[in-house]
């Protein structure tokens, strides 16, 4: 291939980071927020969008003076080049030598970093010679087969051979904003929905968007208007005055803007899971990962309102 060539085949290959930049642009919901997670001048992050842009031919993102969302060709980008990069990740970790020592973590996109934070906090203070790393992704993920120490999920896991135990618990509620009721009326039973446009999420350990729980038992079959793989941007459908959602009432900064609907009617309880392959042996290594496990989920109950009452991890699999 000539240099010519080569340039040009160059110039049409996407940059995966330009994957990583529309995702965190999707996930912060602001050009402000997404530039001081990818450490990037708010300046250089606008003129890389329209760049990125213009070399579609599409546009991958609309903004507002407020919020920023996803477009069809945006969600596209995204659900297809996120698996490419965290391939690019991965390789990257086997090909980096100085990471084995580090104990790994991977979480699905809809867990926020509210929740994970306490982790980095503990890292900090007790774990610095052992390091840290942190990998969002999409996949199923399972802890031996993908060399994690642990995976953080609303999944439980199949394989008879893992070990979890709830980290958060949280319920799933309907929500909607005080602006779409106004119009369109409050549902004041389950059925209502039917009459209402309906937002649903598809995640893996969620709901099925096509029937939300009866807290007394059952569930009402819906046909959403929306139905979307992240719950983030589900949220964004609702604060944008579009519908209905089922939510799951975690921490949010959003979360003072979104009225509960059906309340006593419609929802269902879940948790958030920590899963690990084996049980942790008495190393050294171990130890400092097992102190900060009990740490944290102590931070996390005393954080959700919840008396604690954890103890250790269990010494069979499958244990809750």
């Amino acid at each position: 291939m000539g240099t010519g060539n080569l340039h040009r085949y160059r110039s049409r290959v996407l940059d995966l980071n330009d994957v990583v930049m529309i995702m965190a642009l999707a996930r912060d919901g602001s050009l402000m927020k997404a530039s001081e997670a990818l450490g990037l001048p708010r300046s250089t992050l606008k003129r890389r969008l329209e760049q990125l842009e213009h070399k579609m031919g599409v546009r991958l993102i609309e903004r507002s003076h407020r919020y920023l969302r996803l477009t069809a060709a945006g969600r596209v980008l995204i659900e297809q080049g996120a698996p490419l990069v965290d391939a690019a990740r991965h390789v990257e970790q086997a090909v980096q030598s100085s990471s084995v020592g580090r104990m790994r973590v991977a979480t699905t996109m809809d867990i926020g970093m509210e929740l994970i934070e306490p982790l980095f906090r503990l890292v900090s203070d007790e774990l610095d010679d052992l390091g840290f790393e942190l990998v969002y992704t999409d996949r199923k993920i399972h802890p031996v087969r993908d060399d994690f120490d642990l995976v953080i999920t609303l999944e439980p896991p199949t394989d008879g051979g893992l070990y979890y135990r709830p980290m958060q618990r949280f319920s799933w509620r309907c929500v909607a904003t005080q602006r779409y009721l106004s119009e369109h009326g409050v549902p004041e039973r389950a059925a209502d929905l039917r009459e209402h446009v309906c937002i649903a999420s598809k995640i893996r350990g969620g709901i099925s968007p096509f029937v939300w729980p009866l807290r007394a038992g059952g569930g009402q079959r819906l046909s959403p208007r929306f139905i979307s793989t992240s719950i983030f941007a589900s949220q964004q459908f609702v604060l944008a005055d579009r519908g209905i959602a089922l939510l799951p009432d975690l921490p949010s900064r959003h979360r003072v803007e979104l009225v509960p609907v059906l309340q006593p009617e419609v929802g269902a309880e879940s948790a958030i899971l920590i899963v690990m392959g084996q049980r942790l042996s008495d190393s050294e290594r171990g130890l400092k990962v097992r102190t900060m496990l009990e740490n944290a989920l102590q931070l996390m109950a005393r954080f959700s309102g919840e008396q604690p009452n954890l103890g250790d991890f269990p010494s069979e699999p499958g244990a809750r």
